[in-house]
């Protein structure tokens, strides 16, 4: 009897105590995890690491602006191919993903993000086997990947490359030195793949489609372009940077992979989640087109089809952090009506309305500006010269996620030549 007694008087403290060390040690892991990715993150502001990358991948074509090197290469369209959003999709085989096509795979970066809590779901993403350039022809070979292989083969890469470079700082001469010892994954990569920049071979290279937006607003004649500032939830390295909107995977809604490969279909997806924060389809959906019919849609392809609007493939970005592909286009929308009638003085259903993929939280905004001692900024408005646009503050390649800041660049040299045109 008395033994049971005790047990019964320390049984609740012990639990109690139990759980406070519990939540500490959790609380401490996740600290430990934040301070490693602003640590990788801070690799982003040293110029010798985007030296490194030209170094490493001197044939390629890297975005250069005013000065600055930003870590991604890009291939401009051909006019021939601007009205055409979706000539860069040269082919699709709708195989379905293999580990065993993995030949660089770690887990680390996917575990991590685990840990921190980010929404992680292993979808089915449209993948680079190449990429092609071809006389004035420009486009990618296509077959199926997942998220989750992406961020074992391609995001690691990346992971692996800040993590190292935050620690280390290598100077340019000891560039062959960091590579050889420090970057594991790339090296086995290289040695496999000549080009990985334009073969896709022994990763999942998982496709963006990023659309740089521009309109008409506040009476203006010339456009207003449109970046936000991204929010931690889902990513972790390129959490709080620039990023143009819509800008998403490539990857279908439903079953049907073949229909909804498509760019226009994609675009006009995002579209709707990312600017109005319509849902996601829901779970098991075997509509395609199940979103076509809602009125912020309907809108715009009115305005599409009596040429109000325009969208344009501007060209191909591949991220040479994490070797994955971007599709880039621009939406210049000139009906400044569109502008009037998504703000606040449309109707409520119409509003535009930012999903969680954006800082729309003003705590979470404080948070990132107090660290990152910036001013956020929604809209900038157009210039003939990259000197103005870049003095906006937030441009700069250790402000913008890369694949953004090419889909960025891309689309105001072809919004230059429409405008000029005009």
């Amino acid at each position: 009897m008395w033994e049971s007694f005790i047990k019964d008087i320390i049984k609740g403290p012990l639990i109690s105590l139990g759980k406070k060390v519990l939540a500490w040690w959790h609380g401490y892991e996740l600290q430990r995890i934040e301070d490693q990715i602003q640590k990788a993150q801070s690799a982003l502001e040293d110029q010798n690491l985007y030296d490194f990358l030209k170094w490493l991948y001197p044939w390629e074509n890297i975005l250069e602006r005013q000065g600055y090197i930003y870590p991604v290469a890009i291939f401009p369209a051909s006019e021939s191919q601007w009205n055409d959003v979706e000539s860069p999709l040269l082919s699709f085989k709708p195989q379905m993903p293999d580990d065993k096509d993995l030949l660089i795979k770690d887990t680390r970066y996917r575990r991590l993000m685990h840990k921190l809590g980010r929404p992680l779901e292993d979808r089915i993403t449209y993948t680079m086997s190449k990429l092609v350039v071809q006389d004035s022809r420009l486009g990618l070979e296509c077959t199926l990947g997942s998220y989750f292989r992406a961020l074992d083969s391609c995001d690691a890469l990346e992971w692996e490359l800040l993590y190292n470079w935050a620690k280390v700082h290598p100077e340019k001469c000891d560039f062959e030195k960091f590579l050889t010892e420090k970057l594991r994954l790339r090296q086995k990569l290289h040695g496999i793949v000549d080009n990985p920049v334009r073969d896709g071979k022994g990763r999942s290279a998982a496709i963006a489609i990023l659309t740089l937006l521009a309109f008409i607003a506040d009476g203006k004649r010339e456009p207003t372009l449109w970046l936000k500032l991204r929010s931690r939830r889902g990513v972790a390295v390129h959490g709080a940077l620039y990023h143009v909107i819509p800008s998403f995977m490539f990857q279908p809604a439903t079953l049907y992979f073949e229909e909804e490969f498509s760019v226009a279909h994609n675009i006009y997806r995002e579209y709707l989640e990312e600017i109005f924060n319509r849902p996601e389809p829901k779970e098991g959906e075997s509509e395609p087109r199940y979103f076509y019919n809602d009125p912020c849609l309907t809108d715009l392809l009115d305005l599409l089809g009596r040429r109000k609007a325009q969208l344009f493939f501007t060209g191909l970005a591949v991220n040479l952090l994490n070797l994955r592909p971007a599709i880039c286009t621009l939406l210049l929308i000139k009906d400044p009506n569109w502008y009037k009638s998504h703000s606040e003085s449309g109707p409520e259903e119409l509003r535009i309305k930012l999903n969680d993929e954006w800082v729309k939280n003003v705590r979470e905004l404080q948070e990132i500006m107090k660290r990152r001692k910036e001013v956020k900024a929604v809209k900038i408005s157009y210039s003939d010269n990259d000197a103005d646009l870049i003095e906006k503050g937030v441009l700069r390649p250790s402000q913008m996620v890369p694949s953004g800041a090419a889909a960025f660049w891309l689309g105001i040299d072809v919004l230059r030549k429409i405008l000029n045109n005009c």
